[in-house]
């Protein structure tokens, strides 16, 4: 995907894809629907996310179709003094052109909170 226009890099996709088949022997659909019903499960954390008091980068894609960016920004108002950093055009996955302004992010929020 390119992120000035979020076109979908359909080479990286079919290679993900074909390792996937190939060398992981397919996608289990079951661990994705494990993951959900987990988080169903799962209580509310908000009142413990309220008492952190570590440093927090919270970096989200605004496209996420799997947990959408509004609960992201629910995140930052609820982490005291915590950082963000949404990403325009990005979904849920990591992709290549985002990889540079992630770990540029992570590495300056690590530097800034070193004691």
């Amino acid at each position: 995907m390119d992120e000035a226009t979020g076109d979908i890099d359909v080479e990286t996709l079919a290679e993900v894809a074909y390792y996937n088949l190939k060398k992981r022997e397919g996608f289990n659909l079951m661990s994705a629907r494990h993951h959900f019903a987990a988080m169903l499960a799962s209580k509310s954390r908000i009142e413990e996310l309220k008492k952190l008091e570590l440093p927090t980068l919270i970096i989200h894609g605004v496209k996420d179709p799997v947990i959408p960016i509004v609960h992201g920004k629910k995140l930052a108002e609820t982490i005291p003094n915590s950082e963000s950093l949404w990403i325009e055009n990005m979904g849920h996955d990591l992709p290549d052109w985002a990889i540079r302004k992630l770990t540029d992010a992570i590495i300056r929020h690590f530097r800034k909170n070193v004691d």
